[in-house]
């Protein structure tokens, strides 16, 4: 037995991600399908969430802790790896 599933989205936002899904060979309501399979499998939501930094909330402010203790960085760095590494000395 199957269920109708219905999500108002900004037409954008929906254009952008048909795309990019079939760029991965795959349709929305299939990625949808998908998404919803692993939640229940997992237990929680599967994917990480990243702030418009490119990083995990945590990492995020941790970093602008240590960004106030303006000795610590040395910067510019080329990669998020990279400024990783300068704090931590690990990749």
């Amino acid at each position: 037995m199957t269920t109708t599933f219905h999500v108002r989205l900004p037409v954008e936002l929906k254009k952008k991600a048909k795309k990019i899904a079939e760029l991965n060979g795959a349709d929305l309501a299939t990625l949808v399908r998908m998404f919803f399979t692993q939640m229940v499998r997992r237990g929680t939501v599967p994917m990480r969430w990243i702030t418009m930094n490119g990083f995990t909330p945590e990492l995020e402010e941790e970093l602008g802790k240590l960004a106030d203790d303006k000795e610590n960085i040395v910067g510019p760095f080329r990669s998020k790896k990279a400024l990783i590494h300068s704090l931590y000395g690990e990749d």
